[in-house]
């Protein structure tokens, strides 16, 4: 019946239940792992240069695993927390990691404070950009 089901279903559909099934059975498995420790403290750490220097550490583990768990910040709102997943996961080579830098450079909708502003006062608009918008 599983050999069936697989035949007919997508890589998308498999891909997304090998997914689960890992994010049940690895937390079990691993629950005392340093790197899933790491991992956890990377996820609930919101002061960027602090959670830049777990990325620092969680890159010195050497587990590729760790940048598959990082793949879900590079959406993430905050663009400093963006920026250090994005880091971790290019230190492991994925070119993923290496494209969200641009796509933050490149982002021009409303930052909440801290997070950079598009104006004259910013170190990312020079003003003689005519692809930028103005408000």
């Amino acid at each position: 019946m599983v050999k069936s089901w697989i035949q007919r279903a997508t890589a998308a559909t498999v891909a997304q239940w090998i997914a689960a099934i890992s994010l049940v059975v690895a937390p079990a498995l691993g629950q005392n792992s340093p790197s899933l420790k790491l991992l956890r403290e990377f996820e609930t750490t919101t002061v960027f240069f602090e959670q830049f220097e777990i990325g620092e550490k969680l890159v010195a583990m050497h587990d590729p695993a760790i940048a598959t768990e990082l793949l879900p910040w590079l959406s993430h709102q905050d663009r400093h927390l963006r920026a250090n997943a994005a880091y971790v996961i290019a230190r492991y080579g994925d070119k993923r990691g290496f494209d969200a830098p641009c796509e933050i450079l490149r982002d021009r909708s409303d930052r909440p404070e801290g997070q950079g502003s598009i104006g004259p006062i910013s170190v990312l608009t020079s003003g003689n950009d005519p692809d930028e918008t103005s408000n």
